[in-house]
């Protein structure tokens, strides 16, 4: 069940970030300029500002994933910096493939992490035992701070 919802999930982004993102994509990668990491932590932050709760939760694990590669790299120290440039420099232009590229790239970390998973359960399973039941994905919302 878990990976039915994650695969939901990642073909929601890919969906949603579709129709904009190859040229995007195309025209970054091959002038050498942008920075697809941060175009795509902007895409996911976008997304997890909406009120569609999918598309929420997905620009939510694209915030984590995207972030992790960035803070990953060491590259946070400019990073406000960075966004903004990203901002002006997509201003105007079709962003739908960059979109999409970033959609695909988290779709296919969640299957490699789902395979990973599956892999590393029939490892740990004792022999001859029946795989344990898969539970759903339940997110939870943070509670905020409270007042006294």
């Amino acid at each position: 069940m878990k990976r039915q919802t994650l695969a939901l999930l990642c073909g929601a982004i890919a969906a949603v970030m579709a129709p904009a993102a190859a040229q995007a994509a195309h025209t970054a990668h091959h002038a050498g300029t942008g920075d697809t990491d941060v175009r795509c932590l902007l895409f996911a932050m976008n997304m997890a500002s909406s009120q569609d709760q999918g598309a929420k939760t997905v620009g939510m694990l694209g915030m984590t994933y995207y972030m992790g590669r960035i803070d990953g790299a060491g590259h946070t120290a400019d990073l406000e910096q960075r966004m903004e440039a990203e901002i002006a420099a997509m201003k105007g232009q079709n962003v739908a493939p960059i979109a999409q590229a970033c959609g695909e790239t988290l779709q296919g970390r969640m299957r490699s992490i789902a395979a990973t998973g599956d892999q590393l359960q029939k490892k740990l399973a004792p022999q001859g035992a029946a795989p344990a039941p898969q539970q759903p994905m339940v997110l939870k919302p943070i509670p905020g701070p409270t007042t006294h």
